[in-house]
C-alpha cells in the first residue's frame, strides 16, 4: 500500500511527494526499505504495489525493477476499502486460489527476521483457516493516541512460536485516559492494518458488507489484463464508496484472528515517531542537515539544503526546515501537524502543499 499522503509529516511529506518516497533515516526511502524487506520472503513476481495515479511516477522511479503490470493504480482517492478491493479483485482474476497480504509501505521495522517469521505463521494459519482474515497486532509500548487498537479475545493456537488470538473488536484512536486503560489491561494491540486473506473469501466479504463496492469491482473484472481496463477503471473507480477497510470489512467480518507481535514496528506517522526511531536515549537530540544546537534537549531538528539551522535553549521541540516552509511544534503535539495542513489548504498557501 503506497497511496497515502502522510500529512502529519509536512513539510517534508507533500501531496506529490508523500512520506513513503522520502528518505528520513538514510539514503533509502520508506518504500525502498519495505520492498527490500519483502524480498527476504517473497519472489519479486509476487510483490504488487497499489498507489494513486498522482504518486505513480515517483514510486516507479524508486522501484524501477518492478514490472508495470504489478501495479494497481487508483485513478482517484477512494480510501482503503476501494484500494484493497481493487487489488484483491485483480489478483483473484489472475489466480482464483490466490492469497494476499496487505503491508503498508511507510512503516519502520526494527527486527526484520521476526517480522518475516510472523508472516510465515500467518501463511500457515491461513492455509488451515481459509475462511478467515488473519492479521498482526503490535504489543503496545506506551499509551499511544495516534493508532487504532485491536482487542484480543480467546487464544487460538501457537504457530512457529507466535501466539494467535480471536479478535474481539476494533477500536478507533482513543483519548489518553482510554489509551492508558488499554495498556494496563494487556488485552489491546496496536493495529498496523497488516492482514492476509484468500482473495476469494475477501470478495465474498465485500459482496456481503460492501455490496456497492463489490458491484463496481465485478463490473471491472472482465477487463483485467485487457487494453480497455484503464479506461473502464477511470470510469468506474471514482464512483466507488469512499470508506476505510476497517469500517467496511474488518469491523464486520465474522472470522478475524490476530497474531501478537513485537518486532520493533513504528508507523512513521509523525515527527515524534521519526525521533523515537533514531534516538538512542529519549533525552537525545536528533538532527539532520547543517544544525547547530546549544543548551537544548530532546529535540528533533531537520535542516535541508545548505542553510544553517541554529537552535538555543529548546527542550522537547520539533523543528523542520525545508526550502519553502518552516514547521515548529512541541514534540508531544506532533500529531497536530495534520491540522496545520488542513488549515493551509483553506487559505492562500494551498499551492505549496
Amino acid at each position: 500500500m503506497a497511496g497515502g499522503g502522510g500529512t502529519r509529516l509536512w513539510p517534508e511529506s507533500r501531496k506529490n511527494t508523500p512520506k513513503q518516497v522520502s528518505a528520513f533515516f538514510d539514503g533509502e526511502t520508506l518504500l525502498q526499505k519495505t520492498y527490500k524487506r519483502l524480498l527476504h520472503k517473497f519472489d519479486k513476481g509476487d510483490i504488487w504495489i497499489t498507489t494513486n495515479i498522482s504518486h505513480y511516477d515517483s514510486i516507479k522511479k524508486q522501484i524501477p525493477d518492478l514490472p508495470e503490470n504489478q501495479y494497481s493504480v487508483e485513478p482517484d482517492k477512494r480510501d482503503t476499502a476501494a484500494a484493497i478491493g481493487l487489488a484483491t479483485m485483480i489478483l483473484n482474476t489472475l489466480d482464483a486460489d490466490s492469497s494476499m497480504i496487505n503491508i503498508n509501505s511507510d512503516a519502520f521495522i526494527k527486527d526484520e527476521e521476526s517480522f518475516i517469521n510472523c508472516i510465515d505463521s500467518l501463511e500457515l494459519f491461513l492455509h488451515k483457516n481459509p475462511k478467515c482474515l488473519a492479521g498482526i497486532g503490535i504489543t503496545p509500548k506506551h499509551p499511544e493516541t495516534g493508532f487504532g487498537y485491536i482487542e484480543k479475545d480467546t487464544f487460538l493456537e501457537e504457530i512457529l512460536g507466535e501466539k494467535i488470538y480471536k479478535v474481539k473488536r476494533f477500536v478507533e484512536k482513543p483519548d489518553l485516559p482510554t489509551a492508558k486503560q488499554y495498556l494496563k489491561s494487556g488485552k489491546f494491540l496496536w493495529n498496523p492494518t497488516l492482514f492476509c486473506w484468500k482473495t476469494s473469501y475477501m470478495l465474498e466479504l465485500f459482496k456481503t458488507y460492501a455490496p456497492a463496492i463489490y458491484t463496481g469491482l465485478m463490473e471491472l473484472k472482465p477487463y483485467v489484463g485487457t487494453p480497455k481496463f484503464t479506461k473502464e477503471l477511470a470510469r468506474i473507480y471514482p464512483q466507488l464508496e469512499k470508506i476505510s477497510i476497517d469500517y467496511a470489512i474488518f469491523e464486520k467480518a465474522p472470522n478475524m484472528a490476530i497474531l501478537e507481535a513485537d518486532f520493533g514496528w513504528n508507523d512513521v506517522g509523525s515527527w515524534s515517531a521519526i525521533k523515537e526511531i533514531q534516538e538512542k536515549h529519549p533525552s537525545d537530540n536528533v538532527i539532520k542537515g547543517n544544525v547547530l544546537l546549544l543548551d537544548s534537549k530532546n529535540c528533533l531538528v531537520y535542516g535541508y539544503d545548505k542553510k544553517i539551522v541554529a537552535i538555543s535553549g529548546l527542550q522537547d521541540m520539533i523543528v523542520v526546515d525545508t526550502k519553502d516552509a518552516l514547521m515548529i511544534c512541541p514534540k508531544d503535539r506532533s500529531q497536530d501537524v495534520k491540522q496545520i495542513v488542513e488549515e493551509l489548504e483553506k487559505g492562500q498557501y494551498y499551492g505549496v502543499l
